[in-house]
């Protein structure tokens, strides 16, 4: 008969009872629990693992943050349209262009075996412009990196709901179906719809996903349009929600006009109706896809996005000491939330055309896999309290009136 607990691999020269490897279940089993860091009132109860499933991380003690430097250079290219980009890169574009490309970037090399302070090489984004082209501009960014920094390092913890609240529990219960995640295997995706709750049938291509374990070896922009789907008519954030096209442009008179470094999704305030047409608010936090690990990810596709946060916010006003700017950045089925924050000083040195380059330091959380349950309602947590929190911004009040 097979030894049921085979994975503890135990040698011995007598048999081990059962009874052993039960204690030991049990004794791992509240290891784990108590290296869970829990801040009062907004604990979690302890989640059980599905059956064949990949476990998500569990939240450990947070120890001191790691920091390191490095710089990257961005060389922007600009274009006329989405058109002229597929022609430049027949190989690599889409039909539909630089639209249809997450966070467009192409890179040459990536960040291995670089030591702290070197320079990536180049990364090239296009710039969509719907007037005449300009040449090409070089950016440099010195980045200072802190990883693993706990959620109240980017935002005030008190946005952070408790279990109580009343819209985190609905989001929580949207976003999981047991019945269907842990279904067994079933080919017909027919038979395991049918298992899904009707309350939650706008999910059901999500749950489907949890359940074939989709994103394991690869990154997707869908993962974001669940997200906009969840978060929609919250009420406690107001406008401030998940929003798709983004042209984020160097320039205030751009903003609105369909030119810019193009993002699939961001995070923003709805469009305000004024007399004479509609305001456009700057966006708020870029969602991005990360395709490459480590620096060279960063850099392509986080790094972009706080520069031109921070720049544009410098735009509206820039009287500010700081200038903050965010990324939901996603890996495979694992997110980070990141900030990045430039000084005045620093922000005006990006803009000046003698120098284009500034210092931003970037503070990014630990992952949350939202394939696991349990890693699944800290991420909504952390979600929900980031978008209250853009309420209270001033960024958030920054505006365009268009005709």
């Amino acid at each position: 008969m097979p030894n049921p607990h085979s994975r503890y691999k135990l040698r011995g020269r007598n048999p081990v009872e059962k009874d052993v490897f039960g204690g030991l279940d049990k004794f791992l089993k509240e290891q784990r629990k108590t290296s869970r860091v829990k801040k009062p009132g907004i604990g979690g109860e302890a989640g059980k693992p599905r059956k064949g499933k990949r476990k998500g991380k569990q939240e450990a003690s947070p120890g001191p943050s790691t920091t390191n430097w490095f710089k990257t250079k961005i060389r922007l290219k600009f274009i006329k349209d989405a058109q002229e980009e597929s022609a430049q890169q027949p190989g690599e574009a889409s039909a539909e262009g630089a639209a249809n490309n997450p966070d467009n970037h192409r890179s040459t090399e990536s960040e291995k075996d670089l030591k702290p302070g070197e320079s990536l090489s180049d990364t090239h984004f296009y710039y969509q412009r719907t007037g005449s082209r300009r040449p090409d501009r070089l950016f440099v960014a010195t980045v200072e990196l802190d990883e693993d920094v706990p959620v109240d390092k980017l935002f005030d913890s008190r946005y952070l709901p408790s279990d109580d609240d009343i819209e985190y529990q609905r989001l929580v219960d949207l976003w999981q179906d047991p019945a269907v995640e842990d279904a067994h295997e079933i080919s017909d995706w027919s038979e395991l719809e049918k298992l899904v709750d009707p309350k939650k049938a706008r999910f059901a291509p999500f749950f489907r996903d949890v359940h074939d374990d989709s994103y394991r070896e690869k990154t997707a922009n869908i993962l974001f349009d669940y997200m906009a789907s969840l978060f929609e008519h919250v009420p406690s954030q107001g406008e401030i929600n998940f929003r798709r096209h983004c042209y984020f442009p160097l320039a205030r008179e751009d903003l609105g006009t369909h030119q810019g470094l193009y993002f699939r999704h961001y995070i923003g305030k709805g469009n305000l109706n004024v007399s004479d047409g509609q305001a456009i608010g700057i966006p708020l936090a870029i969602c991005t896809c990360k395709v490459e690990l480590g620096r060279a990810g960063i850099s392509q596709s986080e790094i972009p996005g706080l520069l031109f946060q921070a720049n544009m916010a410098f735009e509206f006003e820039s009287n500010h000491e700081q200038y903050p700017a965010y990324v939901i950045s996603v890996r495979g089925w694992r997110f980070r939330f990141v900030k990045g924050i430039m000084t005045r000083q620093e922000v005006a040195r990006f803009q000046d055309k003698k120098k284009r380059s500034g210092r931003i330091k970037v503070q990014r959380t630990r992952e949350y896999d939202i394939y696991d349950r349990e890693e699944r309602k800290e991420f909504i947590r952390v979600m929900l309290g980031l978008l209250r929190s853009f309420e209270d911004r001033r960024e958030a009040d920054f505006s365009t009136e268009l005709p």
